[in-house]
């Protein structure tokens, strides 16, 4: 991949195999993108979360999860 305005097609080449050209990667948890934004790793986060919180299975409403003791 390369970062910056101008879009580039490069062929890189590993033991005489050519590697994909992408657009975005994951990478040490934060998402990668060409043109160097971080609209859609916010987005990609604001998600992950999200789904970990409908993991939960909580109604942060109800008081019956607290426990009492």
């Amino acid at each position: 991949m390369t970062i910056g305005k101008q879009h580039e097609e490069l062929e890189v080449r590993l033991e005489n195999k050519a590697l994909e050209q992408v657009t975005e990667f994951v990478y040490l948890g934060g998402l990668i993108t060409e043109d160097s934004r971080c609209t859609n790793d916010i987005k990609r986060r604001i998600g992950l979360a999200c789904a970990m919180f409908g993991k939960l299975n909580i109604d942060m409403g109800s008081k019956q999860h607290i426990d009492k003791n």
